[in-house]
């Protein structure tokens, strides 16, 4: 889940001489089952959720994801932190998936599954593994960023204007500038 707090892909390439960027994703995918992710996800999003309800997040973490989820923080007043776990599990329960990617964070909410932009076209359900991308994420109601993942977002930007001015397939030079283009919009949201 930490994993795009820093460059962790290239330190594990680096760090095992692997031949390959297959090998290296091999071996970084097959490292957890899907129970021990989820169980890592809610205990991560219960995290935050007690952070954002301090005030400790609001300089760091933006989007309309944080959003939402402060505005669920806020629609109780806790006067135990008993009452406070409850209601942080409560709001844990609303949200089907919590996955960080380079580009930001996913906060699927239950209830905005049909808004997220990842949908699988075959099933028409979200598949935030199979078809979350910066140009998918960057328009989504689900995502959620923070001042780490900002700077990946600027350098797909960037390079995303590179290609758009100097590819041979007008139709790619086309589709990247959309993409940087988003993502210079959802910048400048920040």
């Amino acid at each position: 889940l930490r994993r795009f707090d820093e460059d962790v892909h290239e330190s594990l390439r680096e760090h095992f001489y692997h031949s390959s960027d297959h090998s290296t994703r091999v071996y970084e995918h097959n490292k957890l089952s899907a129970d021990v992710i989820s169980m890592l996800e809610k205990k991560y999003l219960f995290e935050i959720i007690g952070k954002a309800a301090d005030g400790k997040l609001d300089h760091r973490f933006w989007g309309p994801a944080f959003k939402r989820l402060k505005n669920e923080i806020a629609k109780v007043k806790i006067l135990s932190p008993q009452q406070a776990e409850q209601h942080y599990k409560m709001i844990c329960s609303t949200i089907e998936r919590f996955a960080v990617f380079e580009w930001g964070f996913c906060v699927l909410f239950k209830s905005s599954k049909n808004e997220a932009k990842c949908h699988d076209p075959v099933t028409g359900l979200p598949n935030v593994d199979g078809y979350a991308c910066a140009s998918k994420c960057t328009g989504c109601p689900n995502k959620m960023g923070n001042s780490i993942q900002k700077n990946n977002i600027i350098r797909i930007a960037v390079a995303n204007s590179e290609i758009a001015e100097n590819h041979d397939v007008s139709a790619i030079g086309r589709l990247s500038l959309d993409i940087a283009e988003q993502i210079t919009r959802r910048i400048g949201e920040v």
